[in-house]
């Protein structure tokens, strides 16, 4: 048995994995700031609120943002 192939599979998906999160997280920081730039007439909890809505589910605001909320909210 040749363990060393298995090892270095293991070896890749675990840079895909960290790969992965490094990108969620930037995407996400990207939708935080959009949100919480462009709620700035809300009061603070409502901010915080749907800056961490938008972190969440990033991958879904930035598209819903470029499409509904670009041309009311200039940055």
């Amino acid at each position: 048995m040749n363990c060393n192939n298995y090892e270095d599979e293991e070896n890749k998906s675990d840079m895909a994995q960290i790969y992965n999160i490094i990108i969620h997280v930037i995407i996400g920081y990207i939708a935080g700031k959009l949100s919480w730039e462009c709620n700035g007439a809300y009061p603070p909890s409502m901010r915080v609120f749907y800056a961490f809505m938008a972190i969440l589910f990033a991958p879904i605001y930035i598209p819903i943002y470029l499409i509904f909320r670009s041309e009311q909210c200039k940055l």
